[in-house]
């Protein structure tokens, strides 16, 4: 498809900096402005968002977790990147997707991986499986896998859970339009500094949000599976909460703070009594928003228009 590059070197540079991703902030913004209009600029942006007919998207995020049990340490890590094209209403989307996980556990000889992995600032900046997703409607999507090995076309990502088990995604894209994301917003929205320059707006919230865990879970499950997240619930000792958002000044006609940029760390403490396990969680969500309301057709790739015709 037009619209989605062929080569994604632009978002793997966008994964490497993913902590830099204050990213845009400069250095020498103007003075914090007072927090009275600052909670409406944050709901406007979530509003609109949460409002949008159609946009274009880049997204990456992580999850990464250390635990330990007396001297033995296990490891793990999956990050996924999605960059593409939606229409919310009927829902479709023409996107790549991209994966990459591992679990290393020291008491099998992984030892220097966990190290080496603990010394990374972000993961790695490569990914295991590429797919291209089309979805026409919600709850219904066609993939095709494409590696150095082997091509093996579209298919409906219902007859691929058995002989690709791991690499496909059943979420939908995360890009600001879910009730969870607004309702994330609206929590802290009292609690956001704004600062700016001549070209954006910069937004953000720095807090522990272990009273808010409902609102800070709902949000995650959105990007990530949840599972280990719910199940140590009661063991979470603390969440520090990070939203970063950022607003382009845009003059076309008429002033305007257009939605641009959003990145989100979710970092939780776990002490498990009963397992007598200490456990870290690092999470992470960024997006980059583009084209919001201009995309007004996504065309199904040809494969995908056989399949359908053929009822499969």
């Amino acid at each position: 498809m037009k619209h989605i590059r062929t080569i994604f070197l632009t978002f793997l540079t966008v994964v490497l900096a993913v902590t830099v991703s204050a990213c845009r902030k400069p250095e020498d913004s103007a003075a914090e402005t007072s927090t009275e209009h600052v909670a409406e600029d944050v709901m406007n942006f979530a509003t609109i968002l949460h409002d949008a007919k159609s946009l274009k998207y880049e997204s990456s995020y992580y999850t990464k977790n250390l635990q330990k049990f007396r001297q033995t340490r296990q490891y793990g890590f999956a990050m996924f990147g999605r960059q593409g094209e939606i229409i919310f209403e009927p829902q479709t989307y023409y996107e790549q997707f991209y994966r990459h996980f591992a679990d290393y556990d020291e008491s099998k000889g992984y030892k220097d991986s966990i190290d080496e992995s603990l010394l990374r600032v972000t993961e790695p900046a490569y990914y295991r499986y590429r797919l291209f997703y089309y979805s026409p409607s919600k709850g219904v999507s066609y993939a095709s896998y494409i590696n150095d090995r082997r091509d093996l076309g579209w298919q409906n990502i219902n007859s691929w859970k058995k002989s690709l088990e791991g690499i496909y995604e059943e979420k939908d894209p995360e890009v600001g339009h879910s009730d969870e994301f607004y309702k994330l917003c609206k929590t802290f929205a009292d609690q956001f500094t704004r600062t700016e320059d001549e070209q954006f707006v910069f937004l953000d919230f720095k807090g522990d949000a272990t009273d808010n865990y409902d609102v800070v879970s709902a949000f995650r499950s959105t990007f990530l599976d949840s599972g280990l997240f719910e199940s140590e619930k009661d063991s979470i000792t603390s969440i520090d909460l990070q939203i970063h958002l950022v607003l382009e000044k845009m003059e076309n006609g008429e002033f305007k703070l257009v939605p641009s940029e959003v990145n989100i760390s979710i970092d939780t403490q776990y002490d498990n009594k009963k397992t007598k396990t200490k456990m870290s969680t690092e999470d992470n969500f960024q997006l980059y928003i583009s084209g919001i309301n201009q995309v007004n057709e996504i065309v199904a790739p040809d494969p995908v228009k056989q399949l359908m015709a053929e009822g499969k």
